[in-house]
């Protein structure tokens, strides 16, 4: 009977080990949701497991931090001595291996919780070495609110910590702290977005990159989709296709996105292989609508060969470049006639074909000779020195003063550039926050004259992001901007005031002013300092404007009298 327990025991722990054990999901807690409760590193295994063997479609979610490793790196992110277990991606399809489907199209969220001591040592074989990542493969799924730290791949092929291939899905507020040394697609988040529409939004990487092509901080070859509100603080070494954000960007067919995405950190290209791109935010973009974003890395190139094109934004490409700008040194040896630097763009295309759009770019006065070395063909092109509203060089106190601030803002009421010029040298991109007004039956909009009328009270940047509400004429309010008050905890409340946006059937009509009735001093809330302006106002003491009468008239009268003042105290003690 031992020797029975035996055999079945050892056969377990083979199958377990060859990742075809059926019953992995058996060992796994499940709640309500329906997600995979991953606990410790064997749950993490077995999730993996399941994965692979054909539940493409479950989710999980952490309930701890996992440890699969521990002491992986340095303090220089160099790798330690030590014999460390290697990690097996989930969905581990990879290009080199058609036959085999693997790939995750589940929801995978961390809960900000972190994964320790990932780690991959690659064996010669190239074909082994594919799409290494905590994901090897996401097709439609999605990753989000995960940090991973203290981890090492040496790998050869499209390969990133979070995810080595992305065909479709979404990978958002990730954070990495490790190193990859790689060759193809590598980078700190995924490797390649290849064929379908992928979303990474707000993710961050500190920690060091090497390869050779498309190379990147976020993502190694982004073809499709959008990289919004990411910043690479990481080291970026490669030979060519080399940026803080992404190392090749873009589709011929299809515009992709790059928005409000800073790199922070160095870049370095070093090769002696001609087309080098090297650029701050991307090396090489096509067909891609970069705006809104800021390099502040030095970028350096050392390339020995011919067509080496550099630029704080881009090295090479064609699209749009819009509202960036660019104050991190440039630096280009062996510079020789095919060389072109710019402190926007070193080349960018414009011709029958391909076209690129360049306006309101900014960069800090001696960074670079010229703004965009070639706009045009080998055969008909123009250097744009520094030219207003395309690619413009602007002085120190000009970055410093809020000039360059108003500049990049472009008169975007509540604009994604923001700087405290007693604090902050210069301007940077922060995302706004898009904010969902609930609709209830206090809720009416006059679609006349443009304003949203509510007894709703307390309006935050947390609480009431809910999701789109349609009213009974089929208008989805949507995008709460421009809050009217901000006190001294710097938390955002809107009120009267306040801006809203509704869209109808997907466009967007106009801009709509937001009246709290009640709230007539802008903060959010009804209380006894609203009721005192009411009272005033009534006493003939006091003149409102707009949108304060609009707010203290609770009745809709056309008037202010005591029984607004009324209303008012009765809608605070209700609160």
């Amino acid at each position: 009977m031992k020797r029975f327990i035996g055999v079945f025991l050892a056969l377990v722990l083979l199958f377990t080990q060859m990742g075809v054990i059926g019953f992995a999901s058996e060992t796994l807690e499940v709640d309500s949701d329906g997600y995979y409760l991953i606990n410790d590193a064997e749950d993490l295994y077995a999730f993996r497991d399941l994965v692979n063997s054909g539940e493409y479609d479950v989710n999980a979610k952490l309930t701890a931090d996992i440890v699969l490793n521990e002491g992986v790196l340095d303090e220089n992110g160099d790798l330690n001595e030590g014999t460390f277990t290697q990690w097996h991606p989930i969905g581990d399809k990879n290009a080199f291996s058609p036959s085999n489907t693997n790939t995750f199209s589940g929801v995978f969220d961390g809960r900000n919780y972190t994964i320790y001591g990932m780690y991959y040592y690659g064996t010669e074989g190239y074909e082994y070495d594919s799409g290494i990542a905590l994901f090897g493969t996401i097709n439609g799924g999605t990753v989000k609110n995960l940090t991973i730290r203290d981890s090492y791949f040496k790998t050869s092929y499209s390969s990133g910590f979070v995810c080595g291939y992305a065909i479709d899905g979404t990978i958002e507020n990730c954070d990495v702290y490790a190193t990859i040394e790689g060759e193809y697609e590598s980078a700190g988040i995924c490797g390649i977005a290849d064929k379908g529409y992928t979303n990474i939004v707000e993710c961050n990487f500190y920690g060091i990159v090497n390869g050779t092509h498309r190379v990147g901080g976020i993502c190694g070859s982004f073809d499709v989709g959008s990289i919004k509100y990411c910043n690479n603080y990481g080291a970026i070494t490669g030979s060519s296709n080399v940026a803080g954000i992404a190392g090749g960007a873009g589709d011929y067919d299809v515009v992709s996105t790059i928005k409000g995405c800073i790199n922070y950190a160095a870049i370095n290209a070093d090769s002696g292989s001609s087309y080098n791109y090297t650029g701050g935010i991307s090396g090489f973009a096509k067909n891609t609508c970069i705006e809104d974003c800021l390099n502040v890395g030095s970028i350096r190139s050392v390339s020995t060969d011919s067509f080496v094109e550099v630029g704080g934004i881009i090295g090479y490409g064609f699209g749009e470049i819009r509202n960036c700008f660019s104050y991190g040194s440039i630096e280009c040896e062996f510079k020789d006639e095919d060389s072109l630097v710019g402190a926007i763009s070193g080349y960018s295309l414009k011709n029958a074909t391909y076209d690129t759009i360049i306006v309101n770019n900014y960069y800090l006065a001696g960074v670079a000779d010229v703004g965009v070395a070639q706009y045009g063909t080998s055969y008909s092109f123009e250097v744009i020195d520094s030219v207003v509203g395309v690619a413009e060089e602007i002085t120190e106190t000009q970055a410093k003063n809020g000039t360059v601030l108003n500049l990049l803002n472009n008169e975007r009421e509540g604009g994604p550039w923001e700087q405290n010029t007693r604090k902050d040298a210069y301007p940077y991109p922060v995302k706004r926050t898009e904010y969902i007004f609930p609709i209830d039956e206090t809720t009416t909009i006059d679609h006349e004259y443009g304003i949203i009328y509510t007894y709703r009270q307390g309006l935050t940047d947390v609480l009431e992001v809910i999701g789109y509400n349609e009213d009974t004429n089929g208008d989805y309010v949507t995008v709460m901007s421009a809050p009217s008050f901000m006190n001294d905890q710097k938390l955002q409340l809107f009120g009267t005031a306040s801006y809203a946006y509704v869209y109808v059937n997907g466009p967007r009509t106009m801009r709509y002013r937001l009246v709290v009735y009640g709230d007539i001093n802008d903060d959010s809330y009804v209380n006894v300092l609203d009721a005192f302006d009411v009272e005033r106002t009534a006493n003939g003491y006091r003149e409102l404007v707009e949108y304060e009468f609009l707010a203290a008239d609770t009745n809709d009268d056309g008037s202010i009298t005591v029984e607004d003042y009324q209303s008012v105290v009765n809608i605070g003690l209700a609160s």
